[in-house]
């Protein structure tokens, strides 16, 4: 992935559960500690956040 202002772009993602590879875009919060993950397929996403575990 490659950094474009304040996201990480140009990546894929995989879902294993459902055998598909999606383009991605990555990006830290507010809170440093928690990661925004969307996945795209052409117009349309889906974002989850990911939270850092000690």
């Amino acid at each position: 992935m490659e950094k474009s202002g304040k996201y990480y772009k140009e990546g894929t993602i995989f879902d294993p559960t459902k055998g598909k590879e999606y383009t991605c875009r990555l990006g830290l919060t507010d809170n440093k500690d928690v990661l925004q993950v969307r996945g795209y397929i052409a117009f349309l996403y889906s974002t989850q956040y990911w939270e850092r575990v000690n």
